[in-house]
């Protein structure tokens, strides 16, 4: 809503990432339909054509508004695809970025499609659970990875994740829960990060460092 209102001359854009089965994109629509923004493009986009067609009927079935619908595979440029570079205010995602090959060049692709002061917020799995990889690890797209740090499995824990948002170019990132002795309890993060320039977002590591040095300082040290 925020950001709508920073630009009165044209609706809020919004594009949704490998939108599968809509799960996300039901839980979005309901709350545009609740909320004041009163004009919104919102591009359902996923790599495979069914799946973007399934979106079309069901946005027809449930009066979506202002959805608009593409194939879009985020492991190659936007603009190749007829995706427009530089045009969405958020950019969202439901447990996808892990399963391609190379998270940094992915989320360069992503960095793209923000206007200034946009936002990415996706939600990934970061633990890497026995069950997890003996069930996922059957099919062949578990394995598609080839960069590092990742070895063994496709997931990376918050903090790697923060570090390839760094990598791909973002000037600030956040994650929730923040990174802490009790994040690894958790089963899934939700990661924010933009160019914000003046805007403030947590930097949940800047933080954290911060805490590091002043427990130094008071002379802790590392077990």
């Amino acid at each position: 809503v925020v950001m709508a209102g920073s630009s009165p001359d044209r609706p809020l854009r919004i594009l949704e990432f490998g939108a599968g089965n809509c799960i996300l994109t039901g839980f979005v629509m309901e709350a545009l339909r609740n909320s004041a923004v009163n004009s919104v493009e919102y591009w359902i986009t996923d790599v495979g054509r069914s799946f973007v067609e399934r979106a079309r009927n069901r946005a027809g079935a449930e009066s979506w508004l202002g959805a608009r619908f593409s194939t879009f595979d985020i492991t190659k440029a936007p603009e190749e695809q007829g995706i427009p570079e530089g045009a969405f205010d958020l950019v969202i995602g439901l447990n996808v970025v892990h399963a391609t090959p190379d998270v940094v060049a992915t989320l360069s692709n992503l960095r793209r499609l923000l206007v200034e002061n946009g936002i990415l917020a996706m939600i990934e799995s970061v633990l890497d659970e026995r069950w997890v990889s003996m069930v996922a690890g059957l099919a062949e797209g578990w394995w598609l990875f080839s960069d590092r740090p990742r070895k063994d499995s496709p997931l990376l824990p918050v903090e790697e994740w923060l570090d390839a948002l760094a990598l791909s170019g973002f000037d600030k990132a956040g994650a929730y829960p923040e990174v802490n002795d009790r994040t690894q309890e958790s089963d899934c993060g939700l990661l924010v990060a933009g160019n914000f320039g003046g805007l403030s977002v947590p930097n949940i590591r800047a933080r954290r460092e911060a805490q590091m040095q002043e427990l130094r300082a008071l002379g802790a040290e590392r077990s």
